[in-house]
């Protein structure tokens, strides 16, 4: 048996293992993806750019766009497999919270104005009651100033 798992090939396959994964890890999977599509349309980009302006053979033009093609296949599957993991959120009764875009803005804008849920918090490092501490709590460690508890919290 290998040490690597065996990649997921379908999107059948996808959508039941996904089933199994806490909504964290939905979340961070759609990052992930997303994140791999910015990658996908910018090689793309620079491929299309790099046939226009200075490749010269027709072969090597060739080669390159059956690589684009290549690549808008992929794109294609990991656009699915976000939509797979969004139905798969929303079935279990949660809200999906999009990914912010290259510009760091909401793409989801009916979300805009909504309070963060506790998935969303997980994901930028607090969560439940944490509140934001001030600077000078942070600058001596110390984490509840208000409660009279003093330590150092790593």
């Amino acid at each position: 048996m290998s040490d690597h798992p065996n990649p997921i090939f379908t999107h059948y396959t996808f959508a039941d293992a996904i089933k199994e994964l806490p909504i964290l890890a939905l979340f961070a999977k759609a990052s992930e993806l997303q994140n791999s599509i910015a990658h996908l349309h910018r090689s793309n980009d620079e491929m299309k750019a790099f046939v226009a302006e200075s490749c010269d053979s027709e072969e090597d033009k060739r080669e390159i766009e059956d690589y684009v093609s290549e690549n808008e296949g992929v794109l294609a599957k990991f656009t699915e497999r976000i939509a797979l993991l969004k139905a798969e959120v929303e079935r279990r009764g949660q809200r999906w919270i999009e990914v912010a875009n290259m510009n760091g803005t909401d793409t989801n804008k009916e979300n805009a104005d909504a309070q963060p849920s506790e998935a969303q918090l997980a994901i930028n490092g607090t969560v439940g009651n944490e509140a934001h501490h001030n600077d000078a709590d942070q600058e001596t460690g110390n984490r509840d100033a208000s409660a009279g508890q003093n330590g150092i919290y790593l």
